[in-house]
């Protein structure tokens, strides 16, 4: 049976490698293997920008996308991260696209799409410059407003087998406009790429110089190793060693949003050194730290300093990562962006909050199934929904969620907030075993996480292991004591005492659990079964009418459904909620 017809308007993107047929001539195997690379580039940042690769033939590729800006962008993210991977490669051999981009309608019959539109964007790319865009008149003016680029006009062209003139545009990123809306890079969600300077030494001794640049690397090494944020080659970086350059300048050439620089200072037997973080769009200081040591063990400083700054990066970033959407339409917004939104509005922990946090962790994934950060908000929403009985937000089951959670990985490779993911969601639906084990995964991936060593203590604690939990708890606290999310951590150190029988302690962590999100009623059910303990009755009454004000459908049979807990834990626990006058 024939595929029905449907038809729809799209922005297209028809592209063409320049000088295709010499370049095989001349060395086919390499040609090969660089195309498979080119696409590579190609398929990642058309699906970041929500689009769909229809074909690809080697020498060309033709893909559709919801929107003009999500076409333009990403025919200028594929141009830039082509220049940026051919840019050791001699001259004679560079894979170089020209590229046309056009919107209009499309007739589509199963997975291929006709029309004279996709005529129209392949007779501009013939007009581009090679590794340049051309646009039509048509695609330009739904850019108004939308995308910092420069444009030159070409003039109304008269294509081959097209009746009527097109008007022709070439653009380019406007870097003057635009500072530091570098390419998404494939596998990234979209996220903002960082780059790590060489820190420099305040006299010529070599030594300095060594430890300077042996931190500057070993930073390189764990953040990509982390895969939280892309981060560029230690050679594209090292390239600014010993030269005064605006960071502003810095972040335009690299295409980064954030620079991590530093300084090394010894006197005697003691050595200082500093790192910041800089948003290298506005060139503000976003964090700097200083460091003094004994200069007894040189590597020893080293590996500290850098666990140092890089527990520091992540949670910095997504701060500022924030405050940065915030301000931007939603309707506007990448993965990465979605997902940011998504757990600003996680953490507001309004009832409203947590169904915006579920549609835009949704729209992340629809994006980019590989983002990490959306699935952990997608879990984290629909425990809130159950937890406080928000039936109308719960769409999707512990099976699908976990699926996300497998998908993610798959596709963006194992990361540490992704293995993080994983594994809660596990030891959430009661897999202790393999949760722990991924969860611990994650912490030896990345053990400067705070985010993960908090997420690894809950589990564990919940697992009737509270003795393991305690030292991650208090790893995290001095790795970001300004954590995003202090109610959870508060939360769980508040369990995890309850746990071990430290009932003053656990009533004093759910206080000020309680300061952070006073309509959380986990933190008001450890509060209440500690006043129990302690032989508090009436304190712990008082708390049991608040808890049920604010969830009146609570009961104790549902701890269980709800979150999983050794079975050991549960009598106890449901025995002290009890008493206080809390229903079954």
């Amino acid at each position: 049976m024939d595929s029905p017809v449907e038809r729809h308007l799209a922005a297209l993107i028809h592209a063409d490698v320049v000088g295709y047929s010499r370049l095989m001539a001349a060395d086919e195997s390499t040609t090969v293997k660089s195309v498979r690379g080119l696409q590579g580039i190609v398929e990642g940042i058309v699906r970041q920008h929500r689009g769909r690769l229809v074909d690809f033939t080697g020498d060309a590729f033709l893909a559709e996308f919801p929107s003009a800006v999500d076409a333009a962008s990403a025919a200028l993210a594929i141009q830039r991260e082509n220049e940026v991977q051919g840019a050791n490669t001699p001259e004679d051999r560079r894979l170089l696209l020209r590229i046309g981009v056009h919107a209009g309608e499309v007739r589509a019959e199963g997975e291929r799409i006709y029309g004279d539109a996709i005529h129209v964007a392949a007779r501009l790319q013939t007009l581009a410059e090679p590794g340049g865009v051309c646009v039509s008149g048509t695609l330009h003016e739904q850019l108004a407003g939308k995308l910092a680029v420069r444009v030159r006009d070409l003039g109304a062209q008269t294509l081959r087998n097209l009746a009527r003139p097109v008007q022709a545009l070439a653009i380019s990123l406007d870097t003057a406009e635009a500072a530091g809306q570098s390419a998404p890079v494939p596998g990234f969600s979209g996220r903002p790429a960082i780059a790590v300077l060489a820190f420099a030494p305040f006299s010529g001794e070599p030594e300095q110089e060594y430890l300077g640049d042996g931190i500057a690397e070993d930073l390189i090494t764990r953040l990509a190793t982390h895969r939280n944020f892309p981060v560029i080659a230690r050679n594209s970086s090292f390239a600014y060693k010993g030269r005064s350059v605006d960071v502003k300048q810095i972040g335009r050439e690299l295409g980064v949003a954030y620079l991590i620089e530093g300084s090394v200072r010894r006197a005697g037997t003691r050595v200082r050194v500093t790192a910041q973080l800089v948003d290298a769009r506005t060139g503000h200081h976003l964090w700097a730290e200083r460091y003094d040591r004994e200069l007894a063990d040189v590597f020893a400083i080293q590996d500290e300093i850098v666990d140092a700054v890089v527990a520091r990066v992540y949670p910095e970033v997504m701060r500022a990562e924030r405050d940065r959407v915030y301000r931007q339409d939603p309707a506007s917004l990448d993965a990465w962006e979605s997902a940011v939104l998504a757990r600003w509005h996680l953490d507001r922990r309004t009832r409203e909050d947590n169904a915006r946090a579920l549609q835009l962790a949704g729209h992340a994934l629809e994006l980019d199934p590989g983002c990490a950060e959306a699935v952990h908000t997608l879990q984290t929403s629909h425990v809130r929904a159950r937890l406080h009985q928000w039936n109308d937000q719960l769409t999707l089951d512990n099976r699908a969620l976990l699926g996300l959670a497998r998908r993610a990985i798959e596709l963006a490779g194992d990361s540490a907030f992704g293995l993080a993911a994983l594994g809660e969601l596990l030891a959430l639906q009661g897999d202790f075993a393999e949760g722990l084990e991924a969860l611990q995964r994650a912490v030896r991936l990345n053990p400067s996480s705070a985010e993960a060593l908090v997420r690894l203590a809950n589990a564990l604690t919940r697992g009737d292991r509270a003795g393991e939990a305690l030292p991650l708890l208090e790893t995290a606290a001095r790795l970001d004591p300004r954590a995003s999310d202090l109610y959870f951590r508060e939360f769980t150190l508040a369990f995890t005492y309850w746990a071990l029988g430290r009932f003053e302690e656990a009533v004093g962590a759910a206080e000020r659990a309680l300061g952070h999100g006073v309509t959380q009623i986990g933190a008001l059910r450890i509060l209440v079964a500690s006043q129990v303990e302690l032989g508090q009755l009436d304190q712990a009454r008082e708390t049991a009418v608040l808890l049920l004000r604010l969830s009146p459908d609570f009961r104790i049979s549902l701890l269980e459904q709800i979150i999983p807990y050794q079975p050991a834990l549960i009598p106890r626990f449901s025995a002290a909620l009890r008493q206080a006058g809390l229903p079954e």
